[in-house]
């Protein structure tokens, strides 16, 4: 099964707004899952029960709307890999520019998936603006909502 979405415009949504939209699909995949039972009958008219099941197989979309989707920092944040822990130092001056001097993706430290989990899962703990921005700051992750899903 393939799905796609779009979300409206005609702006983007702020940020943390994905996990609203994500979170009737995330409760159908939770429930799929575990398996759904379907009948379905046969060119013989006879009727058979078999056990579905589905998962979320994978994302595909441009690299802003992936950050929002596994809530990891905007690519241009000093912590922007959502696949490691590399952070960019800001180069002084006006403007919002990291320095990416001594690109190395080789020996960089992957991020683990428990680790991505629990620091999403403190982010939605925190329970003020300024300690979600602290965490977000110190572990580049947001809290999403395929979190839930055991295999994401």
């Amino acid at each position: 099964m393939l799905f796609v979405g779009a979300i409206p415009g005609p702006q983007e949504p702020p940020t943390t707004a994905m996990n609203h939209y994500l979170e009737p699909l995330v409760n159908d995949l939770l429930v799929l899952m575990k398996g759904v039972e379907m009948k379905m009958v046969m060119n013989d008219g006879s009727v058979q029960v078999n056990k579905i099941k589905a998962c979320l197989g994978t994302l595909s979309s441009d690299l802003p709307a992936t950050k929002k989707l596994v809530s990891s920092m905007s690519y241009n944040s000093s912590n922007g890999c959502h696949l490691c822990k590399t952070t960019f130092e800001s180069i002084p001056g006006p403007g919002n520019r990291l320095d990416y001097y001594n690109w190395d993706c080789d020996h960089w430290e992957k991020r683990r998936r428990e680790e991505t989990r629990n620091s999403s899962r403190a982010w939605k703990n925190a329970t003020t603006k300024k300690a979600r921005e602290e965490l977000e700051q110190k572990t580049g992750v947001r809290y999403s909502i395929l979190f839930k899903l055991p295999y994401f």
